[in-house]
């Protein structure tokens, strides 16, 4: 696989993953994440050599047991919406600063602001949200991709330099640096935020 096409890859793998951690409110979201997430997960971790096997496995015989989009909706909330230490957070903010939005998060949106991108405003939560870090990242991969193909120069911030911002007293985070490329051609003047300025579906390969 060549340099573009594994970045476009990883991109896509990441796009994926934010798409999957948001809230599940369309009334398609259940068959997305029962049928095609589960598919497109396997095809790229494939291609990228990422052992998912297991966890997939176990993911694929969870999600056939929830029977409609409401049920998947009060289960998603009582994980991930419900205050306090015995449910995840996906705002990941909390767990590096201690408290909702302190230092992490503003340096988040800051980084988003220097590589030109905005949060939608459609998208109800903090710049700290798992699915769209997930989706700055795949943005940050598919930039990448682009430039190779291309012969550009890369952006001066990369996806390995976003750890900066997930790192406690980390620095501020500098500004930024076919097969399946919707995403990488939207850059960087597309918003974050999920399910918002994309062509894509909600999940790549097997709906482009």
């Amino acid at each position: 696989m060549t340099t573009d096409a594994t970045l476009a890859t990883t991109s896509e793998f990441f796009l994926c993953l934010a798409r999957a951690f948001a809230i599940p409110q369309a009334p398609e979201s259940l068959e997305l994440l029962r049928d095609a997430l589960p598919e497109d997960l396997a095809e790229l971790a494939s291609d990228r050599g990422y052992d998912i096997g297991e966890p997939l496995s176990d993911y694929r015989a969870a999600i056939t047991e929830i029977p409609d989009t409401d049920r998947l909706l009060v289960i998603y909330s009582r994980l991930f919406l419900v205050p306090g230490d015995r449910h995840p957070s996906l705002n990941t903010g909390a767990y590096l600063d201690g408290t909702v939005a302190g230092g992490s998060v503003t340096a988040m949106e800051t980084c988003y602001r220097r590589c030109g991108l905005e949060k939608d405003v459609a998208m109800q939560d903090l710049p700290d949200h798992l699915s769209i870090q997930l989706e700055f990242l795949a943005r940050l991969f598919a930039a990448e991709s682009q430039a190779s193909i291309t012969g550009a120069a890369p952006r001066r911030s990369r996806p390995a330099n976003f750890s900066q911002v997930l790192s406690p007293g980390g620095s501020s985070p500098s500004a930024p640096t076919s097969k399946r490329r919707a995403v990488a051609s939207s850059w960087p003047t597309t918003p974050i935020g999920i399910l918002h300025g994309s062509s894509r579906a909600p999940f790549g390969p097997r709906l482009r």
